[in-house]
């Protein structure tokens, strides 16, 4: 059973990145697999290696936009991107050290965080910021 599921809420009002955020949405549900119904390790690398994709092509549909109308919190919004790139790095090094599997615990609360920290806040400013400026590419 999901963890998540997507509600109109988490979005941002333009359809692509709310269809890039519900693989985040994905992205919790199989961490939350991972720990509470016991899956093995290997869902969690799976869920390390999907997180790390994830970040190189989200973050670049935002940050093409933030630069294409010159989005006042592009800096602080990028930074934060960073952090989810780096974390993503080191667990995914985890698992590629042959180091035991990063703990799926952790794993979950750090993406549940995420979608609370920056998708219902920087996110959403950022929808608003690029609805005042009329894109139409929704």
């Amino acid at each position: 059973m999901p963890a998540l599921t997507w509600e109109d809420t988490y979005s941002v009002g333009f359809a692509r990145i709310d269809d890039e955020h519900k693989v985040l949405i994905e992205l919790i549900n199989n961490a939350h697999s991972a720990v509470f119904e016991g899956k093995d390790k290997t869902l969690v690398a799976k869920v390390v290696a999907d997180m790390k994709q994830y970040a190189q092509t989200h973050f670049a549909t935002e940050e093409q936009l933030m630069d294409k109308y010159n989005y006042p919190e592009v800096a602080s919004h990028k930074s934060q991107h960073i952090y989810f790139k780096t974390k993503s790095q080191i667990l995914d090094s985890m698992v590629a050290g042959g180091e035991e599997a990063p703990d799926p615990l952790y794993v979950f609360q750090f993406l549940s965080q995420w979608l609370i920290d920056h998708i219902l806040e920087s996110d959403k400013k950022l929808g608003t910021f690029l609805s005042e400026q009329g894109d139409i590419t929704k």
